[in-house]
């Protein structure tokens, strides 16, 4: 005699395994767009990622919406509902087997005369949940408080940068930077505000004038941690500097390639406009002023071709120079022995051009690694003999660990390298 047995399948490994059912990208928009077809939509519209930093695809559609029971109902995998002719779906998978086929969580807000109605499909293990949570957080969660400052007693005109903005001077590039950050990494209206208004108004007048003819040089460090925008900090900095009238900037990175690759491409995104290989407009793009750098993603200052050692500096009176450099001995000596070659005479032995140097990983100098390449001591000298090449010159390390750059004796100074990297004119902590 025959049993009946109830045999329930497993939801997580059905609705798993409906996911592997041969849906592309395209062929998955598709069956959902049949959805807002098969609701007389008149309108439908497709947002799309278009970089790594977004998360999600959007679908607004103006068809009829759904009440509460009917969503719920069309949530349900093998919904029971009645299709039309026009129809391509017949089976009561469609929607979510398409959706899910492409991601982990689908969610559906439907709106019914008065009524707004919202259910979700969440996939996600716990595991994949703190990832999500991590990369949202790392996108839209970035916040700017307003740092304080520890000034040092030199002669030294904190109204500059004031006067420069009440002037009405053009902020072309940071400008530009601003909408980047607004429009494409969706930073949000108060943290940009505080960088402007607060953090980068307030550093900016701590630098040298760079419309001040008389020789100057700073020395400063800006402490804060990852989360407070350590790269938007430096890259805001530069484009202002460059507005204000800073004619060449380099950025010292870490010891590694990777990093510097990376920074380089933050940079051509943020500040020049264009990837210096291949040419493409990246991030801000190009527009009327277009910054020259030295440097590329696949190149660190190598003194090996003619983009790299013929470098005299008053060829490029208008736009600003960059350089994106690694703290490592050959590529330090070779750049300080270009620019000295080239720029300078036994008559003139410093460069006029007022000059902006950020150290990024601050404290990364001054770590002994008993490698001769990256040997701190050497690092630390090529730098200061990069500085002491210009007569206008500002000096800004970012870190997360000031303790190495805070314990450098402030009196520290030779014949030959001048004053040492202690940060004696300004520290700001964010």
């Amino acid at each position: 005699m025959a049993v009946k047995i109830e045999n329930m399948p497993s939801p997580s490994v059905l609705m798993n395994s409906m996911r592997s059912i041969g849906y592309t990208f395209k062929t998955a928009l598709a069956d959902i767009v049949d959805n807002s077809i098969s609701a007389c939509a008149k309108n439908v519209y497709i947002e799309i990622p278009i970089n790594d930093d977004d998360l999600n695809v959007t679908i607004l559609d103006d068809g009829k919406g759904m009440s509460r029971d009917d969503l719920f109902n069309a949530m349900k995998y093998g919904s029971d509902r009645e299709y039309s002719s026009s129809d391509l779906g017949r089976f009561g998978l469609g929607l979510k087997s398409a959706s899910l086929s492409q991601c982990r969580v689908l969610t559906v807000i439907s709106k019914n005369n008065t009524e707004i109605s919202a259910f979700q499909w969440d996939l996600l293990s716990d595991a994949e949940i703190v990832i999500v949570s991590n990369k949202i957080k790392a996108i839209h969660s970035v916040y700017q408080e307003e740092g304080d400052a520890i000034l040092g007693g030199y002669t030294h005109d904190y109204k500059w940068y004031d006067d420069f903005l009440n002037a009405g001077k053009e902020e072309y590039y940071w400008e530009r930077y601003k909408t980047y950050l607004a429009v494409q990494k969706h930073f949000a209206p108060e943290v940009i505000k505080t960088l402007e208004n607060d953090t980068l108004r307030k550093i900016m007048s701590y630098l040298g004038d760079p419309n001040e003819e008389s020789a100057f040089s700073v020395r400063g460090l800006v402490v804060g941690d990852v989360q407070s925008g350590k790269t938007s900090n430096y890259l805001g900095l530069i484009t202002k500097a460059a507005d204000a009238g800073y004619k060449v900037i380099f950025i010292l990175t870490g010891t590694i390639e990777s990093l510097r690759k990376q920074t380089q491409i933050r940079v051509e995104e943020g500040f020049v406009g264009y990837d210096v290989v291949s040419a493409v407009d990246v991030g801000v793009g190009r527009g009327d002023k277009t910054p020259k750098s030295f440097t590329s993603r696949l190149k660190d200052f190598v003194a090996d071709d003619d983009q790299n050692t013929n470098i005299k500096i008053s060829n490029y009176p208008s736009e600003p120079m960059i350089f994106v450099v690694k703290k490592n001995v050959s590529v330090l000596s070779k750049l300080y022995t270009s620019l000295k070659n080239i720029n300078t005479t036994k008559q003139y032995q410093q460069i006029k051009a007022p000059m902006l140097l950020i150290d990024d990983e601050a404290d990364n100098a001054s770590i002994n690694t008993h490698k001769s390449e990256d040997d701190p001591t050497k690092i630390n000298k090529y730098i200061r003999n990069i500085l002491r090449l210009f007569s206008r010159s500002s000096y800004v390390g970012f870190t997360a660990t000031p303790f190495a750059n805070v314990f450098i004796s402030y009196d520290s100074e030779d014949e030959m390298l001048k004053d040492d990297l202690f940060p004696r004119d300004f520290l700001v902590l964010q």
